[in-house]
């Protein structure tokens, strides 16, 4: 295996390589260290998302790509706890480029932590909203048709039409549907809402209830 030279990046005073200095190979730990003046960042030990152990691979990427554990909890939103805990379960790949003391996490990995984490929560709307309808279509398959030509009078309109929309299973405009049937609904005042528990069927209600305020 190749020697490489030992050199300090995290201070502000960087000792650099020279032909003086004696060589580092990987040591025990697996840590290697930069092997030319510059910004670039040296080679740690990672933690595996796939695995969540800790394992080691080389790194060359600019300081100013590598954030702290603070500034990624900054970004985030989040306390300093909760990005170390992200890192120990392999959610966050993460280096040690100094010790326990010194996590970096590249600009990239937080990056894609960010998408995968927006996408999975737009898949897990998208699986409760499927849920919602399916429990308002039950509640709605119930109703008798002499209850529904009821409901059509009693029900206001704004509301009552884009549930009916919903309810077709021929339409292609379900979102633009279920938007509506939700808009009208969270406009309601608090009386309003209750003589809508009054004019519906209580399972239909709360179906309808469930699915504008987004509770399973």
């Amino acid at each position: 295996m190749s020697a490489i030279c030992k050199q300090e990046i995290w201070g502000s005073n960087p000792r650099v390589c020279t032909p003086g200095h004696r060589p580092f190979p990987l040591d025990e730990r697996g840590l290697l260290h930069a092997r030319t003046k510059g910004s670039l960042a040296p080679s740690s030990k990672a933690v595996s998302r796939r695995s969540g152990r800790i394992s080691t691979y080389s790194i060359d990427v600019p300081r100013e790509q590598l954030l702290t554990v603070k500034q990624v909890a900054k970004e985030l939103g989040v306390a300093n706890t909760r990005v170390m805990t992200l890192v120990r379960r392999g959610d966050l790949a993460a280096t040690r480029p100094g010790g326990p003391a010194t996590w970096r996490i590249q600009r990239a990995q937080l990056d894609a932590y960010t998408e995968r984490t927006r996408a999975e929560g737009v898949a897990r709307q998208q699986r409760r909203q499927a849920k919602l309808v399916k429990s308002l279509s039950d509640a709605w398959a119930r109703v008798s048709d002499e209850r529904k030509r009821q409901l059509e009078r009693d029900v206001p309109q704004d509301l009552y039409r884009p549930l009916t929309h919903l309810m077709d299973p021929k339409r292609q405009q379900r979102p633009a549907d279920m938007a509506a049937l939700v808009h009208a609904y969270r406009r309601r005042t608090d009386f309003g809402i209750e003589e809508l528990a009054l004019d519906m069927p209580d399972d239909l209600f709360w179906a309808v209830a469930r699915l504008a305020l987004g509770r399973e």
